[in-house]
């Protein structure tokens, strides 16, 4: 004989497929942990990726416009130092070749200062000038040329022009046209 005839038809399946059921869900969440936890990992680990791809991204950008402003640093310095050597508007250039031939020492080596056309520029005066030298030595015209671009105006040669004496070849003609930079 059964036993199983004992127990009600409905009592059963409501008690052991609850049961099943039960087991079943507890399966299915003991299987559903892992794999969400993996959907979880695999999506946080794409977001980690992207995130360090964005700050090796922002690093380098980072460098690049450290370059940048060194650069700019650099430039700035250049043009302030450049700027302060602008000579007044007060000032001729023939005046401003005249002090630094005298600083020079060759200032009676000056045959000629004709000014040429001024041209105007951003803001600034272009004053051109052309100079003529006679029985200049080397050493006079160096350190003349070293004056004009390390002195305290801003003084650009344009056209240089050197000949030697015929009588004696260790002297110098020199021919040169300078420009003197000037703010109104």
């Amino acid at each position: 004989m059964e036993r199983r005839a004992i127990l009600p038809k409905g009592i059963f399946n409501n008690v052991f497929m609850g049961f099943e059921r039960k087991k079943a869900y507890r399966y299915a969440v003991y299987a559903g942990i892992p794999l969400l936890i993996l959907v979880v990992g695999f999506t946080l680990y794409g977001r980690y990726l992207h995130l360090k791809k964005s700050v090796a991204a922002a690093e380098r950008n980072i460098g690049r416009m450290d370059t940048l402003r060194k650069e700019y640093t650099e430039k700035k310095a250049a043009f302030e130092t450049m700027a302060a050597k602008v000579i007044p508007t007060g000032v001729s250039p023939v005046s401003a070749i005249e002090l630094m031939a005298k600083r020079t020492g060759i200032k009676d080596k000056i045959i000629s200062i004709k000014p040429l056309e001024e041209k105007g520029v951003s803001g600034y005066t272009d004053r051109a000038v052309e100079v003529r030298l006679e029985a200049l030595d080397m050493n006079h015209l160096v350190n003349f040329l070293y004056q004009a671009e390390h002195g305290d105006r801003l003084v650009i040669i344009r056209d240089l022009s050197i000949k030697e004496r015929f009588e004696n070849r260790e002297l110098l003609d020199v021919t040169l046209k300078a420009s003197v930079v000037t703010k109104p």
